[in-house]
């Protein structure tokens, strides 16, 4: 099954990989499966390779940050943990970003970081949306259309 936009070739192939993507984008309408995502990175990418998820996992919301702490970010990201080789940091809410912050946000993360993938979520992005085209440039981005009618059942069950 290939998708218009190439979100299933990219969903698969972050799925599959050997390592997390640095830096990727992923949309979906509902909290489900964002958070599901979320704990797939996490067992994959640093349960299983023998990381301790409380050390190496970080959860921010973009909603709440401003111009400083996301230089405080910038300076975390570019500093060697002292408790993990390898971290994962997941920006939630990132349409919630202010606009003010926008521009700032995308020069901390237009570089990949050694040691640091960003995983960034996001219930939506207008088609316009200066975020959204960053990451679609960097085949960054897995955008999920809403779930409708069997799709919608079997994922409320799972739950």
């Amino acid at each position: 099954m290939k998708s218009a936009d190439g979100y299933l070739e990219l969903l698969k192939s972050v799925t599959s990989a050997s390592s997390c993507p640095p830096l990727l984008l992923f949309c979906a309408p509902d909290e489900i499966r964002r958070r599901r995502f979320c704990e797939m990175l996490c067992d994959k990418f640093l349960t299983k390779a023998g990381l301790d998820v409380a050390s190496s996992a970080v959860y921010l919301d973009a909603k709440t940050l401003d111009q400083r702490q996301l230089v405080s970010l910038r300076d975390d990201l570019s500093s060697l943990s002292l408790f993990s080789s390898f971290r994962i940091f997941f920006i939630r809410n990132l349409e919630q970003l202010s606009s003010a912050c926008t521009e700032t946000f995308l020069k901390i993360f237009s570089a990949e970081l050694p040691g640091v993938a960003c995983i960034c979520l996001a219930s939506g992005f207008p088609a316009a949306s200066v975020i959204l085209k960053h990451f679609k440039s960097k085949k960054a981005a897995v955008v999920l259309p809403e779930l409708e009618g069997e799709e919608l059942q079997r994922w409320i069950q799972k739950e």
